[in-house]
């Protein structure tokens, strides 16, 4: 710690530079306000002691100076002065002192006063340091997000989401989405469809969404079965995941026959919306992804018969779960009524728009807590 005496007096420069050195506080002096100025912006002290009575010009003119120079550091100035009336105490103080002790001073005072400023002083830098490093993490932190958004949309640019068989809605509740959709259109028409939803939200919850998107084509160009897709996931989440994270998730296979087969481990029940809405044949009967051992695995599938112009209608827990400004949960009975509130027989992207437009109006003001994915596909 360094310490810069101002008086001009030099029987008072070497006593107070006495008792600084006595607590291992390196101290240089100066005589005049000029030389004051100089050795401050120079040597850069982390207190100084002030005389404001000099023959070379006006004290409190000095401590505003200084103060000016000192910018953001936080550097105590303690005025020791012969002049020790209210006045200049009040003049001391208001230019921007933080101390005033009257000559001649006790020096047990002195020590007092000095230790509390040092004190002050030490804790400030620590702060400072602190703050430097909590913004150059958080400069990392940023860096690493923004590479890490890069990487996912790259590996989700694949996905076919122009597909006019299908709409799909992604809303995240922070900075990534722990839920991931994929659409792809196979070679012999059928239509591959994977909705998740892993535990939690944000970055953790996104590290399965690059190695599944990277299965998920690779099945489709290979045109395995949702079974064989299912078992391949499980073994993927149950290597990188750790014990307390899964991911629900639908597998859906739609032919060109209407035919759809499906694999669902841990999701709501989805929605078929014809001339009534049917929730009864399309539900999650598994486990979720990342769970089971590969050999407790279970990887039957289900299908159904659709008619033609039927929509189907998955949403991720986010969507039955979100709260309104009340606190009200969304819930499936009015989910089912949304759904209810359009033609079937319209496009399914204006059917989508005309969804989300109501789950927006619904949720207000109120913060969204969890990653939101609605997917409607249209026969």
């Amino acid at each position: 710690m360094k310490l810069l005496v101002v008086d001009s007096e030099e029987i008072y420069r070497d006593i107070i530079s006495t008792c600084a050195q006595a607590r291992d506080l390196k101290t240089k002096t100066a005589a005049s306000m000029e030389e004051a100025l100089i050795l401050f912006n120079d040597w850069q002290p982390d207190l100084v002691s002030l005389e404001v009575l000099s023959p070379s010009g006006d004290g409190i003119e000095l401590i505003k100076q200084l103060k000016e120079a000192a910018n953001d550091r936080i550097i105590p100035i303690m005025v020791i002065t012969f002049k020790s009336d209210d006045a200049t105490m009040n003049a001391c103080i208001k230019a921007g002192a933080d101390d005033f002790l009257a000559k001649p001073f006790n020096e047990i005072l002195f020590n007092t006063r000095l230790s509390t400023h040092l004190r002050n002083v030490l804790f400030s830098k620590e702060s400072f340091q602190k703050n430097r490093d909590l913004i150059y993490f958080q400069s990392m932190i940023e860096r690493e997000h923004r590479m890490a958004h890069q990487v996912l949309a790259h590996a989700m640019d694949r996905s076919e989401d122009d597909d006019v068989s299908v709409a799909v809605t992604r809303l995240a509740a922070t900075s990534f989405n722990g839920d991931i959709a994929l659409i792809k259109r196979r070679d012999d028409g059928a239509l591959l469809l994977f909705i998740g939803d892993f535990t939690g939200h944000g970055l953790p919850a996104s590290i399965g969404a690059l190695p599944l998107t990277q299965a998920f084509f690779k099945a489709a160009s290979e045109k395995s079965s949702i079974s064989e897709i299912a078992k391949h996931f499980n073994s993927i989440l149950i290597d990188i995941l750790p014990d307390y994270m899964f991911c629900a998730a639908y597998l859906l296979l739609l032919k060109p026959n209407n035919v759809l087969e499906y694999w669902g481990g841990g999701m709501p029940h989805a929605f078929i919306i014809d001339d009534e809405i049917d929730v009864q044949s399309i539900r999650s009967k598994h486990m979720p992804l990342g769970i089971l051992a590969r050999e407790e695995f279970e990887d039957e599938i289900s299908q159904v018969k659709l008619l033609p112009n039927t929509k189907v209608v998955i949403a991720s827990d986010g969507v039955l779960e979100m709260c309104n400004d009340d606190g009200v949960m969304l819930g499936d009975e009015r989910f089912n009524a949304m759904l209810s509130c359009h033609s079937n027989k319209i496009p399914v992207g204006a059917y989508q728009a005309a969804l989300v437009e109501q789950l927006i109006a619904f949720q207000g003001n109120a913060v969204q807590l969890d990653d939101i994915t609605l997917l409607t596909l249209n026969t």
